[in-house]
């Protein structure tokens, strides 16, 4: 019998099915215990809606100040990453020379070291890479 390559290691199967597991079983069992015979009058009372009302303007004023704050966060970072390359570019012309030759992106990806491949750079590389 031939066995191939699944491209998935079987420890990281068997954390999925665990986390799988600790969704699943909690729901199963509210699902299990809830009174259907009185479940719409239930979902309909006072203090349901009163609840649902509560918990969507709540995430309606988070995602509003997700969004204002957010934005423009994130708009500076960008800038400030784009004048970090500026910057860079603006030294090799006054007279230094470089260490390198300009490489191209893939170059650079290609040659980056562990922790940036393992996701653990600098947010600033980050916010270059997403950039370019």
């Amino acid at each position: 019998m031939r066995h191939g390559y699944s491209g998935i290691p079987r420890w990281v199967l068997g954390l999925a099915a665990a986390g799988a597991l600790f969704i699943l079983l909690p729901l199963a069992a509210m699902v299990a215990r809830v009174n259907w015979a009185q479940f719409i009058p239930l979902l309909t009372s006072d203090a349901s809606l009163t609840a649902l009302g509560l918990s969507l303007r709540t995430a309606a004023a988070s995602t509003a100040l997700c969004v204002l704050l957010g934005v423009p966060l994130a708009l500076v970072l960008a800038r400030a990453a784009s004048d970090v390359r500026s910057a860079g570019a603006g030294r090799a012309r006054s007279g230094r020379r470089r260490r390198r030759s300009r490489s191209s992106w893939s170059e650079r990806a290609r040659t980056s070291s562990a922790s940036e491949r393992a996701g653990l750079a600098a947010p600033a590389v980050v916010a270059v890479s997403v950039g370019t």
